[in-house]
C-alpha cells in the first residue's frame, strides 16, 4: 500500500510542477505551428515536412555564428525557412505566404486554429500592433510573459482569396535567447 501512496504523491507533485512551469524556461516553444515547435531538432522538422509532401529541404547554408538555415517551398502556401543553432535545435521558423489562389485562405484557417491554442499559453501576451479589421496592416505579436518565445504574424492589407478578411503575409516564430535576430 505504501508504494501506491508514493506513486500518488509523485503524480501530484509532477502535476503541480507541470502546472506551475514557466513557458519562458521550457526547452521547446509553447507556440506550435502545425504541431512543430521551436526547440525541436532541425532533422525532425525536415522529417515532418517530408512525411507531408515527400520533399526535403530545398537548400541549406551557414549564415554565421554557428547557425544553419534551411528552406523549402510549401506547395499549398508559399515558402518555409528554418534556422537552427549550433546544436541543431530550431530557433526560428518563418513562413512567407505567397499563394493568393486559395492557399492563403487555407493557411489562414490553419493559423486561426493554432492561435486558439496560443491563447491558452500561461502568461501569454498579445500586442496587436495596431492591426484591426479596419486597418489590416502591421504585425500582431504573441509572446510568453518574459518574451523568450514569440510569434509575429504580419499583414500587408491584402484579403484572403475569396474571403472578406485580411490574410497574413508572414508568420515568424522566434526563440529570442538564441540570438537569431542577426540572421537575415
Amino acid at each position: 500500500m505504501s508504494s501506491l501512496r508514493s506513486a500518488a504523491v509523485l503524480f501530484v507533485a509532477l502535476a503541480v510542477a507541470a502546472g506551475c512551469s514557466d513557458p519562458d524556461d521550457a526547452s521547446v516553444s509553447p507556440f506550435p505551428i502545425w504541431g512543430q515547435r521551436l526547440g525541436m531538432s532541425l532533422d525532425s522538422l525536415e522529417q515532418f515536412f517530408i512525411r507531408q509532401d515527400n520533399m526535403p529541404w530545398g537548400g541549406c547554408d551557414a549564415p554565421g555564428r554557428g547557425f544553419k538555415r534551411c528552406w523549402r517551398g510549401l506547395s499549398f502556401v508559399g515558402d518555409l525557412q528554418a534556422v537552427a543553432d549550433s546544436q541543431g535545435r530550431v530557433v526560428r521558423i518563418r513562413v512567407d505566404v505567397t499563394d493568393a489562389t486559395g492557399g492563403d485562405l487555407m493557411f489562414d484557417n490553419d493559423l486561426g486554429a493554432m492561435e486558439r491554442r496560443w491563447f491558452k499559453v500561461k502568461g501569454m501576451r498579445v500586442d496587436n500592433g495596431g492591426v484591426s479589421d479596419a486597418n489590416p496592416v502591421g504585425t500582431v505579436t504573441f509572446s510568453t510573459a518574459r518574451g523568450r518565445w514569440t510569434v509575429a504574424v504580419s499583414f500587408d492589407g491584402h484579403r484572403c482569396y475569396g474571403a472578406p478578411r485580411a490574410c497574413p503575409v508572414r508568420v515568424e516564430l522566434t526563440d529570442h535567447r538564441a540570438g537569431v535576430e542577426q540572421v537575415p
